[in-house]
């Protein structure tokens, strides 16, 4: 876990080379930033806090601020970070990690108002469970990236929005319109959130028949989810599906 708070927190400060064809406003977007004179501040220190703070401090040479209401500010410096409470934390940082576990304390702790303390360039990573933070503060007027992983079930959960505390991963969905509908029907009661692989030239079927069988339901599309480029969204409605916008960086599809 903490090599995977620091290569969210590498990625970004490190941007992949632009292609040649954005507009140079796009391009500035994505330049790097550099870490050196950053603060670092991290919600929550303990293993992994502590080990996330230990390679701030020696890879990046970051100022380490935290905050967690079960550790003195003598023993967060110990453990290599300077105690602030959680407003001058979203205030001052320039990269906020969230290492807490989840629970009543902690549940829907960084909403709107703390979203709106943090800096407009600064950075908002998180690798702890979902429901810590609000996702629809967070989305409001802030720019939400999902760094790309070994797993496309995860890439898209995560980018889409919808609960990811539960899912079901259902893998290809069948390719007969009865069949799936019939395998729809069965997991029609599910509380979790549903995953499923469909083919490019079967899509618009299988969401037909995840109306028809599921009704009216937020649903994600994902595409091109390896590497850099990456496209999520749609919902669908009583009218039908309806797409959305796809990113500038997904055109190349």
């Amino acid at each position: 876990m903490p090599l995977l708070a620091l290569a969210l927190l590498a990625s970004a400060g490190i941007a992949a080379a632009p292609p040649a064809r954005e507009p140079l406003s796009v391009r500035n977007d994505r330049c790097a930033i550099g870490f050196d004179g950053r603060t670092g501040a991290l919600v929550g220190i303990g293993n992994v806090g502590t080990r996330v703070a230990e390679l701030c401090r020696g890879l990046f040479a970051m100022r380490v601020i935290a905050t967690d209401p079960n550790l003195s500010a003598e023993e967060m410096a110990r453990r290599g970070a300077e105690k602030v409470d959680l407003d001058t934390l979203m205030q001052q940082a320039d990269f906020v990690s969230v290492n807490c576990p989840l629970d009543d304390g902690s549940r829907g702790m960084i909403g709107a108002h703390l979203f709106g303390l943090m800096k407009p360039t600064a950075f908002f990573i998180t690798t702890a469970r979902g429901f810590i933070h609000d996702e629809a503060a967070l989305a409001a007027g802030h720019r939400v990236e999902v760094v790309p992983g070994p797993s496309a079930v995860t890439t898209a959960l995560v980018g889409s929005g919808l609960p990811s505390d539960r899912f079901l991963f259902v893998g290809f969905l069948p390719r007969k319109s009865g069949e799936r509908r019939a395998l729809l029907a069965e997991l029609a009661a599910e509380p979790g959130t549903l995953v499923a692989f469909e083919a490019p030239h079967r899509l618009l079927d299988a969401l037909d028949d995840l109306l028809v069988t599921l009704g009216d339901r937020p649903v994600a599309v994902a595409r091109e989810l390896a590497g850099f480029v990456w496209a999520i969204g749609c919902e669908v409605h009583n009218s039908g599906w309806q797409g959305m916008p796809i990113p500038a960086t997904a055109a190349a599809d």
